[in-house]
């Protein structure tokens, strides 16, 4: 009899168990890799599995709700919820979406995965908008007219790429400053290359660090009345910004820039106001921006 009692005791036991983990719902993985153990200590891993791969796990947390069971190739692991996100559609847990042994990364193998960078992907196209705001040398042919009233600001084409595992991206494109007042007009386009540094990245969130150098071989500086005086520029610039959606389709970003731009080969420039001259060769200053992002 207390045989009979065990085995149903075991029987019952095994048929719980098996119901708890045969309940599933189907989930979405949401981190760029998610490690799946083969114990509930999370001491043993497995693997990992990608970002965008859906699964079968089971409903019942485990851990205080900090892991899930999910099926692997007729086996059962175990899964952080903190890296999925659930679907609201329910399934048998071996009929739903499994993961097969060779589809998880090894720790050597996400190493490779790292390094793999193609060129086809993760590609954006930036538009940008900022207001300029001149330094005191820069505003030395302006200010040569008896004035200080001016405009200026700056429109930019940009093409990125970011890389999906590591914590930067680059790219190149063109700006154009244009810098006016009654009397003289600053027209610039520059063509530009840029790294961006991501110390912190989330879904909805990056903040970023960026520097890059510039060069313009077509600086027009006109003066009312008397003509155009033309010359080239180089320098660098760096700055700050804040981008939100940094992976989505569309998002968007704002931020700081300081220019620091070096002009040459242009002739003192004149105006007629007073007849004075002024030399221009430097053009640096401030620029808040926003950026439209569109991924490729």
């Amino acid at each position: 009899m207390t045989k009979m009692i065990l085995h149903f005791a075991i029987l019952f036991s095994f048929l719980m168990t098996t119901h708890s983990v045969i309940a599933a719902q189907i989930a979405t993985v949401k981190s760029q890799r998610a490690v799946i153990y083969g114990d509930m200590a999370m001491r043993v891993p497995l693997g990992f599995v990608k970002k965008g791969k859906k699964l079968a796990v089971g409903e019942v947390k485990r851990k205080r709700g900090r892991i899930l069971p999910v099926a692997i190739n007729g086996k059962v692991g175990w899964i952080k919820t903190t890296d999925i996100i659930l679907d609201d559609q329910v399934r048998e847990f071996e009929s739903g979406p499994k993961v097969y042994e060779h589809e998880m990364l090894t720790a050597d193998q996400e190493a490779e995965e790292e390094k793999f960078d193609p060129m086809t992907e993760n590609n954006y196209i930036l538009l940008r908008y900022g207001t300029f705001s001149p330094s005191e040398e820069t505003l030395n042919v302006i200010k040569s007219t008896d004035t200080d009233q001016y405009t200026a600001s700056m429109l930019s084409a940009y093409f990125e790429h970011r890389h999906p595992y590591k914590s930067y991206a680059w790219g190149v494109g063109f700006d154009y400053y244009k810098m006016q007042s009654d009397l003289i007009t600053y027209e610039i386009p520059v063509l530009k290359a840029q790294v961006n540094y991501i110390p912190f990245k989330f879904a909805l969130l990056s903040l970023e660090a960026f520097g890059g150098i510039f060069a313009s071989s077509d600086v027009s500086i006109e003066s009312k009345g008397l003509g155009t005086n033309n010359g080239v520029m180089y320098g660098a610039e760096y700055g700050v910004l804040a981008r939100l959606f940094p992976d989505s389709k569309i998002g968007a970003s704002a931020g700081l820039t300081f220019v620091n731009g070096y002009l040459r080969n242009i002739e003192a420039v004149e105006n007629t106001e007073n007849f004075n001259s002024a030399v221009a060769d430097v053009f640096s200053g401030t620029s808040v921006f926003i950026n439209l992002h569109y991924k490729l």
